[in-house]
């Protein structure tokens, strides 16, 4: 398994850092916002994937204390004074990294788990911290489609994870970081681009939750280059949206 260092970014919805590791093909975003534990799930699955979810020991060990402070994972106790705890997606917890003395459930209303200096603590799900999110690897779908039937395919892919469905979207970079995953998903693909959840509408290029592009596009493409695609070499650019193409999908 390898983890890439930990980088200092300006990304959207308020991340501060980003840790790829390769195992499990997920992305985790330390949020410095201060939130309770229900709020701060919410914001995860409506920018993100969740909260932060670990399936092994070893894929928690890879993070290396991603978070600058204090801040929630996924991890919540099943029933008050009850001794099982689930992750944010139903799946039974089955990794321990409890410091000595936790879980005490002090006052017994410590229900949820933060992530401090690696080891995690029970905490009130009702106190404000940091947080930490992550996002599955993009999915690169092997099938030549325009935008618009691209947008559809993954808007029609849904993976449901016991009680939790992910929905699907054409993929909307999150940062640079992301670039080598794409390039290496690339590497076998019979175009040089593939589409991406981008679109040029009302005079401006816009991902498709509408949060602005953070590279430079023609400000007038031309006609019929309405859509977006990403090149094996990582540039993202303008192409005619009724060319047919691979794509990423990616959960929104």
């Amino acid at each position: 398994m390898s983890t890439r260092s930990v980088l200092s970014l300006c990304l959207v919805f308020g991340a501060s850092l980003l840790v790829q590791v390769s195992h499990q093909g997920r992305f985790y975003f330390f949020i410095e916002t201060q939130k309770n534990q229900t709020d701060a799930r919410s914001f995860c699955r409506a920018h993100y994937t969740d909260l932060a979810t670990f399936n092994s020991s070893a894929e928690f060990a890879a993070l290396q204390n991603p978070c600058a402070s204090d801040c929630w994972i996924g991890l919540q106790r099943l029933a008050d004074l009850s001794n099982l705890w689930i992750w944010s997606d139903g799946e039974t917890n089955n990794v321990t990294n409890w410091q000595s003395g936790e879980p005490n459930n002090m006052l017994s209303i410590e229900n949820c788990v933060i992530l401090r200096d690696s080891f995690w603590y029970d905490a009130p799900c009702a106190r404000n911290y940091s947080f930490l999110c992550f996002v599955d690897e993009p999915i690169l779908v092997r099938q030549n489609k325009t935008w618009e039937e691209a947008l559809d395919t993954c808007r029609n892919l849904h993976l449901t994870h016991n009680y939790f469905k992910h929905n699907y979207d054409l993929y909307q970079m999150r940062s640079q970081d992301f670039f080598s995953t794409i390039q290496n998903a690339m590497v076998t693909t019979q175009t040089q681009d593939v589409w991406i959840g981008l679109r040029y509408l009302t005079g401006t290029w816009l991902w498709l939750k509408n949060n602005p592009l953070q590279v430079h596009l023609p400000s007038c493409p031309a006609a019929g280059n309405y859509c977006g695609t990403i090149t094996k070499g990582g540039e993202i650019q303008g192409s005619n949206c009724a060319a047919k193409r691979f794509f990423f999908c990616s959960t929104n």
